[in-house]
Parts: C-alpha cells; sequence; structure tokens
C-alpha cells in the first residue's frame, strides 16, 4: 500500500500553518497590475500577491540569509462571496507592508507556495 493520502494533494504530507510578516512593498507592489509590464508573459503571474518574511523559515535579519526579493510569493485566499476576478467578480485585499498575516503551504511539507489565510490586527501600539 502506497499510503492514505494522495502525494498530489493539497496540503499532502500535513498542513503546515505559518505566520509572518509582509516586507517593503516596493518588492511586490508592481506584481499587482500587468500593465506596469512590456509583456506580461515575462512576468510569472500577476495580481494580489505578497512577499512575507515567515518566521522560523527566513531569518529575521534579511542581509543574513534571504533579501526580500527572493522571498516567494504568496497568493491569497478569498472567501467565496468574493468571487476569483473572472466575470467581474472580484474583490481586493487590503494587505500592506508591515502587516502580520497567517497561512500555510499548498504543497504541504515541500514549504514552496505560501498561501495567506487571513491578516491578524494591529492597533496603534503595534511595532510594524
Amino acid at each position: 500500500m502506497s499510503g492514505l493520502f494522495d502525494q498530489q494533494t493539497f496540503g499532502s504530507g500535513g498542513l503546515s500553518l505559518w505566520l509572518g510578516q509582509v516586507v517593503d512593498d516596493s518588492t511586490w507592489r508592481d506584481n499587482i497590475n500587468p500593465k506596469l509590464h512590456q509583456d506580461k508573459d515575462d512576468v510569472d503571474g500577476f495580481g494580489y500577491r505578497y512577499k512575507v518574511r515567515i518566521f522560523g523559515n527566513q531569518t529575521k535579519n534579511k542581509t543574513d540569509e534571504v533579501a526580500d526579493e527572493e522571498l516567494p510569493m504568496c497568493e491569497v485566499l478569498y472567501p467565496v462571496t468574493a468571487g476569483s476576478g473572472l466575470g467581474g467578480s472580484r474583490m481586493t485585499p487590503n494587505i500592506r507592508q508591515g502587516n502580520f498575516v497567517m497561512g500555510c503551504y499548498k504543497d504541504g511539507l515541500d514549504k514552496q507556495q505560501p498561501l495567506i489565510l487571513g491578516v491578524l490586527g494591529t492597533n496603534d501600539n503595534t511595532e510594524l
């Protein structure tokens, strides 16, 4: 028997949750609007995706290991009421640099395809 779960299934090997902080928007904001690029095929997808420094995976000091530019893009999971963007049904996330976010990995233990599930609330006393 090869096991109970298909290895190509979402989160196979265990759903790996994470917490992180959205990095400087200069590393991801051009991704949002495909019209900012000469050829949309030069961009590996576009839309509301963010670069997040995931606690425990990347160092807090960005000069030690992984630069902000090298972090993977995180997709955003929307509620079913938001639509997918097709046929004019869309919603935009309200995520900004410095926000703390929670997510999981679509590819489970490989940890290469991060997905933002939500944003943690902050207030004026939260150090960003």
